[in-house]
């Protein structure tokens, strides 16, 4: 059976396995597994380094970091999923076979209300951490139900 993207849910943030620092990443849906594509460095953490200078300093550094990561996703678009994997060591793919549960916590109070935090453990006892804007936050909820339905939805 052919692999087919389901969906996309941009500008994740992640500490993926063996890295130090929190990634910007697109976590990809397919009908078999999935992918987790580093964008980039974390906005966020770009932004909150930006208030360093004021909140005009937040701004570009958001600024510039979403556009590089607009500029990647052009760039990667079209491509193979197995050739964006190799792209960079922090992307990964998971099967859904070997995810044994998780939970995404949609709820207000869920970090600090503006994150829907998702967890996904697998068969091997690996730990998998995300947080979804809540502006993505449906779209993850009806992906993850129909895909992952190991997965808890609080």
């Amino acid at each position: 059976m052919r692999e087919l993207v389901i969906g996309v849910i941009e500008d994740v943030l992640t500490k993926p396995p063996g890295c130090r620092l929190v990634k910007s990443c697109d976590l990809i849906f397919t009908n078999k597994r999935l992918i987790c594509v580093k964008i980039g460095e974390s906005s966020l953490v770009k932004t909150l380094y930006g208030l360093t200078s004021g909140a005009s300093g937040a701004y570009v550094f958001f600024r510039l970091s979403a556009s590089e990561q607009e500029e990647f996703r052009k760039k990667i678009y079209g491509l193979e999923l197995d050739r964006i994997l190799k792209l960079d060591e922090s992307n990964y793919a998971i099967l859904y076979e070997d995810i044994r549960g998780g939970v995404f916590k949609t709820g207000f109070l869920s970090t600090l209300g503006f994150m829907a935090p998702l967890v996904i453990y697998t068969w091997d006892g690996r730990k998998f951490t995300y947080s979804i804007y809540l502006a993505f936050k449906e779209k993850a909820k009806t992906l993850i139900k129909s895909l992952l339905p190991q997965v808890q939805i609080k």
